[in-house]
């Protein structure tokens, strides 16, 4: 079982509001520097996923799936 809380009050709660759906990853530790990356900016600023290049795809429900992940729900 996994949780994840997003508060009312940050960009990625009206993005989830909007599109009804959502992406978990599970990546390996070799990604850390992406993680502290995509974790420290807002997408208010920047469109993330452009920013990501190469590194994503498309998932089932239309969010962006890093292709490095180890596991993505």
């Amino acid at each position: 079982m996994y949780g994840a809380a997003v508060g009312r009050e940050r960009y990625t709660y009206q993005l989830i509001k909007q599109s009804g759906a959502f992406t978990i990853h599970f990546l390996p530790f070799e990604e850390a520097a992406f993680i502290q990356y995509a974790g420290s900016i807002s997408g208010v600023d920047t469109n993330k996923a452009s920013s990501f290049g190469q590194q994503w795809k498309r998932g089932e429900n239309g969010s962006p799936v890093f292709k490095e992940c180890l596991s993505h729900v």
